[in-house]
């Protein structure tokens, strides 16, 4: 299996990839608006930027290792099921958040129901995190690793799988 290595990752590398992520969310969410009057569009944008620099700091601390495997040097999925569920949730939320941008012209702006969900969303950044911090195999691919044993502390605890839980609030979440 894979080698969880505690060698320092490369942190250059993998900041650039998290500002390439943020920028490509910011041309899905305002390119289709055709303009950056969206107050829920910054917040969501802004609310990903931060959570996915908290998860940096967070794993830098913690869990170099596993920074880098997930962010720097990640292994390709291997099996069929796991790159169908790779490209598909990143192809889903790729819709989704260009059918927000384009009703977003329309938008009457927050309301109770789109504060509730920013809510949600807040709340499934924060259950995602802690998975990924009591989780030190969480590289992000199914991928059998060398000492690997299954979780159970943190969300490990309550549920089988909380990033998989995290995310589909995340999806459900996200017309916000």
């Amino acid at each position: 299996g894979m080698k969880l290595e505690e060698a320092h990752p490369p942190y250059r590398i993998i900041i650039l990839r998290a500002a390439a992520r943020v920028f490509l969310l910011g041309l899905l969410l305002f390119l289709p608006a055709q303009g950056i009057n969206w107050p829920a569009g910054w917040l969501y944008l802004g609310l990903y930027a931060a959570w996915s620099a908290m998860n940096m700091i967070l794993l830098a601390r913690r869990s170099p290792g596993l920074l880098s495997l997930r962010e720097g040097r990640r292994p390709a999925a291997s099996e069929p099921w796991d790159k169908a569920f790779i490209f598909l949730g990143g192809f889903l939320l790729a819709c989704l958040l260009l059918a927000c941008s384009v009703e977003a012209a329309s938008s009457a702006g927050f309301t109770l129901l789109s504060s509730a969900a920013f809510l949600c969303l807040c709340a499934a950044y924060g259950l995602f995190t802690w998975a990924l911090l009591s989780n030190r195999f969480a590289i992000g691919v199914a991928a059998l690793q060398e000492g690997q044993v299954p979780a159970d502390g943190g969300p490990y605890a309550s549920v089988r799988h909380p990033i998989y839980l995290a995310a589909i609030i995340i999806f459900v979440s996200t017309p916000a």
